[in-house]
């Protein structure tokens, strides 16, 4: 069975709410099993006090627990906290085991409903970062937050009550409130409780006529769903690898008239993955130490390939953001006299079909079609 690991704490409240919630959900379609997950409780002021002052340290806080549940069998990992997303992209990095983003998933909500405009509520420093407004850009989203002023009260609403536990009548009638002057003053079409605590004080699924995005609901279906996907499988197939385990597996070729050095070096640079890879709408945009974030018709990805060598090795990691599992995708550019042959693996993953796996392949193959005639068709750019 696929462990999750829980870093918790930031609050009690909402990691009590997201153990009930998961196996809660869990439980409406395994009702005689249970899920296996590991919650690490961090301190909740240490992390505030971190988040305000010392970023690098909050880093290295966080790294800790992910290590820590790393070392207790998680598989994936999850942050019942909106504010730690601040330092997301530097611990989805560093961190050994993937790790679930929250806003990726709220995102993805946001789209698939239809919303263009929506107010975000949560601490001060979520309401005033950028990573929210700048993951639901991808999307074509606006987030507003509230004026200065409301900033402050929700603030020191939500480090002085919700975060002690308190879920108090006339803070719920306050919040309420200021929801109606968002829809009124900036036209929001929703609005994203981006903290973990709010769907405890505000649990209705509209709030002054607006719809609400209750992050903590979203990532805890994710997380359930991510779950129960390893949990379906036999369990011949959930086990490492064997000669009596190995993932089903299909090696695509694809013979290119170009020169073998001409061919990787077009391939290994993530700017020319939109010229022939399916479903990458954008240009990639890098983030350093060789890692690529780029948008896709299945939501945005990381992208890493092995540093660049001379045997034609073109491997790389696609990590889909909304749920930091990676895929390798081991890659081969070999020389065949003045041209070249192109292998390319993919790997069944956990909770695929088989009809889904050759459909896969045969858009797999498309795409090498398109690698097959870019590169033929004369100097492209090269890393």
């Amino acid at each position: 069975m696929m462990t999750v690991g829980i870093i918790g704490g930031l609050g009690p409240d909402s990691t009590v709410d997201y153990y009930r919630r998961i196996l809660a959900a869990w439980g409406r379609e395994n009702p005689s099993t249970a899920p296996s997950l590991v919650i690490d409780s961090l301190d909740v002021r240490r992390a505030l006090h971190l988040v305000d002052t010392d970023r690098s340290a909050l880093v290295e806080y966080l790294l800790e627990s992910l290590r820590r549940l790393a070392g207790a069998g998680a598989d994936f990992a999850a942050m019942t906290a909106n504010t730690p997303h601040i330092v997301f992209d530097e611990l989805a990095v560093r961190s050994p085991i993937p790790l679930m983003s929250i806003v990726e998933v709220c995102a993805e909500e946001a789209r698939r409903r239809g919303f263009v405009r929506l107010g975000l509520l949560g601490t001060r420093f979520t309401m005033e970062a950028p990573f929210y407004p700048a993951v639901f850009a991808r999307y074509g989203i606006a987030v507003v937050s509230p004026n200065d002023a409301d900033r402050v009260w929700v603030h020191e609403r939500y480090v002085g009550q919700l975060l002690r536990g308190e879920f108090r009548d006339d803070t719920r009638r306050e919040f309420t409130s200021l929801v109606g002057r968002l829809r009124d003053e900036h036209g929001i079409d929703g609005i994203i409780l981006g903290g973990t605590e709010l769907p405890l004080l505000l649990s209705s699924p509209v709030i002054e006529q607006v719809p609400v995005l209750d992050t903590t609901a979203l990532h805890v279906a994710v997380i359930v769903e991510r779950l129960r996907r390893a949990d379906v499988l036999p369990s011949t197939a959930r086990k490492p690898a064997t000669s009596a385990s190995l993932r089903p597996a299909r090696t695509l070729r694809m013979a290119i008239d170009a020169p073998a050095t001409a061919v990787y070096s077009y391939v290994t640079d993530p700017r020319n993955l939109p010229e022939w890879a399916r479903g990458v709408g954008t240009a990639p945009v890098s983030e350093g130490a060789g890692v690529w974030r780029l948008d896709t018709a299945g939501g945005p990805v990381r992208v890493q390939f092995a540093p660049a060598n001379s045997f034609g090795i073109a491997d790389h990691v696609v990590t889909p953001l909304a749920d930091g599992v990676p895929v390798d995708v081991p890659l081969r550019i070999i020389p065949n006299g003045a041209g070249s042959e192109v292998l390319l693996t993919l790997f069944q993953q956990l909770g695929m079909s088989d009809a889904r796996f050759v459909a896969d392949a045969d858009l797999v193959r498309a795409d090498l079609t398109r690698l097959k005639e870019r590169c033929e068709r004369g100097p492209a750019r090269t890393a």
